[in-house]
């Protein structure tokens, strides 16, 4: 699978690292082309992980956004815009300036997402764009489908790794 840029070519930062860690911002963003892969496949589940650091001191919470409502959690649309909305789970506060691996498990099935902060659940909700077909085109990182972006501050992201199967919890804790 081959990142490709949206907007700008890709920049890294190794500030403070050993290698280089992807930068996302208002000038960075991407789409993961996705066709010909087993992700494709509407029937198969999948796992996207990553370590992510916020550009920010101040702590934030994850919000995942979609072009469907989300079924279970706090569920609103996204900066007052009615075509998406957002899915804020209980207890995904981030430490600003802190390295912190985000592991979501897509379940075609029931059309849930599982998230986990640190290797810990920190809940699912279900949505019915999970077996859209926009899924089967791209995987956008740094911006939603709509290929607008959505970050508040800068940060970065290293260790993007992608499995065509739902991780096992014992297996997300074991990674992190």
């Amino acid at each position: 699978i081959k990142l490709e840029p949206l907007k700008s070519q890709p920049a890294f930062s190794n500030n403070g690292l050993s290698g280089k860690a992807l930068i996302l911002d208002n000038k960075h963003y991407y789409r993961l082309p996705i066709a010909g892969t087993p992700l494709a496949n509407n029937s198969n589940n999948f796992t996207l992980s990553f370590w992510m650091k916020s550009g920010s001191n101040y702590t934030s919470e994850i919000a995942v956004v979609s072009k469907e409502p989300w079924i279970e959690g706090d569920t609103q649309p996204f900066e007052a815009d009615d075509k998406l909305w957002q899915w804020n789970p209980n207890n995904s506060s981030l430490d600003g300036g802190a390295w912190t691996m985000i592991t979501m498990v897509y379940s075609r099935k029931d059309q849930s997402i599982a998230l986990f902060i640190n290797g810990e659940n920190i809940g699912s909700s279900v949505n019915n764009e999970v077996n859209s077909q926009r899924l089967n085109r791209f995987i956008y990182i740094g911006c939603d489908s709509n290929e607008k972006f959505l970050h508040h501050s800068p940060m970065v992201i290293d260790d993007l790794a992608i499995w065509d199967r739902a991780l096992h919890e014992i297996d997300i804790q074991e990674m992190y």
